[in-house]
C-alpha cells in the first residue's frame, strides 16, 4: 500500500513564514503547529520561490516529528499556491518511499494549482482558523466547486499538456451525510497520490486521474467497494446508495468537460459504471500499466 499525506500550508505575510493548517492521509497528526520561515526547509522554499521541489527529504519539513511515526516520509512534492495576488502558500505531498513522485505527477498538480489556491483562499478567509472542513481528503481533494468550475472553464487539459491519456470518475451519494464520508475515505484510499479529487456538491465527487485507460475505472470501483464499512452495500450494486462511473480519453471525449459529461450521463442510465478491458495493476510509483 502506498502511503502519502497532503499537507496544506498557509503564506503568512506579517511573520514571513508558512504554517501547516490541514493535513490528510498517513501520519496527518504530524501537522500540529508545524511552521517553518519563508525559504527555509522544502515548503518554506517552494512559497518563497514560487517554484516545485520534487523528492527532497522530508527530514527537511518535518524534523524530528518524524520519529514519531513508522514507516517514516522519506520523499517530498511541494507545489506553490499563488493567486493574482501573490502566494497563498503550498500543497505539500509526503511519501514513505523514496523517490516516490514522479514530472508527471508535478505536472499535473501544477496545473489544477491556480483553482486550487483560488478555493484555500476563499477557505481561509471563511475560516482563518481552520480549513478543516474546505479541504478534505486522500489525494488532492477540494470540497468547494468552484476548482473543477475553472478548470473546465480554462480547459487547460490535463490530457494534452501532459501528452497522455486523463480519466474521469464520478461518485454519486443516496444516503446521509455519514455515507458520504464513508464514500470520501473510500475514494481517497483508492486513488493515486497525485490523482486530483473534488466535491463539487455535498452528495457528489469527481476525480480526475492522469495517464490511465478505462481499466482503470474497474480497480478503482473494486477498492472503493473494499473501503467501505460492511454494513454499506458496494457499488455496482443495484441495492448500493452509491453510484459510481467511469469515463477516459480518448473513447469517452478528448476535454475534462467531455469526459465529466460522459461519466455524469452513465450515472443516470443503467450502463456498466467502467468499461470491460483488460486488467492493470498499479506499478511502482503509481502509474497504471497494462
Amino acid at each position: 500500500m502506498f502511503r502519502h499525506a497532503t499537507f496544506f500550508y498557509q503564506h503568512l505575510e506579517a511573520t514571513d513564514e508558512v504554517r501547516a493548517v490541514f493535513a490528510s492521509g498517513f501520519g496527518e497528526a504530524l501537522v500540529k503547529d508545524v511552521r517553518m520561515p519563508a525559504g527555509h526547509g522544502v515548503s518554506g522554499w517552494a512559497a518563497a520561490n514560487g517554484r516545485s521541489v520534487i523528492n527532497a527529504d522530508s527530514a527537511l519539513d518535518l524534523g524530528t516529528r518524524l520519529d514519531s511515526i513508522e514507516p517514516r516520509f522519506r520523499s517530498v512534492l511541494s507545489v506553490p499556491l499563488t493567486t493574482r495576488k501573490g502566494s497563498i502558500g503550498v500543497v505539500t505531498l509526503y511519501s514513505i518511499q523514496a523517490n516516490a513522485f514522479r514530472d508527471e505527477q508535478r505536472q499535473a498538480i501544477e496545473l489544477i494549482s491556480g483553482p486550487v489556491a483560488e478555493a484555500f483562499g476563499r477557505a481561509l478567509q471563511a475560516e482563518p482558523a481552520s480549513t478543516a472542513g474546505a479541504i478534505a481528503g486522500g489525494g488532492l481533494a477540494i470540497e468547494n466547486g468552484h476548482a473543477l468550475h475553472a478548470l473546465i472553464e480554462s480547459d487547460t487539459g490535463l490530457i494534452g499538456a501532459l501528452g497522455r491519456t486523463l480519466g474521469v470518475l464520478c461518485l454519486r451519494n443516496d444516503g446521509s451525510a455519514e455515507l458520504m464520508s464513508h464514500a470520501a475515505v473510500a475514494l481517497s484510499h483508492a486513488t493515486r497520490v497525485a490523482d486530483l479529487i473534488f466535491q463539487p456538491a455535498p452528495d457528489s465527487l469527481v476525480a480526475l486521474m492522469p495517464d490511465c485507460d478505462a481499466s482503470a475505472g474497474q480497480i478503482i470501483l473494486d477498492r472503493i467497494a473494499a473501503s467501505l464499512p460492511e454494513d454499506v452495500i458496494p457499488p455496482p450494486m443495484k441495492a448500493s446508495p452509491l453510484r459510481v462511473a467511469f469515463a477516459c480519453s480518448p473513447n469517452d471525449g478528448d476535454s475534462v468537460r467531455q469526459l465529466l459529461d460522459a461519466a455524469q450521463a452513465r450515472l443516470e442510465t443503467d450502463l456498466p459504471p467502467v468499461a470491460a478491458e483488460q486488467p492493470m495493476v498499479l506499478a511502482e510509483g503509481g502509474a497504471w500499466c497494462n
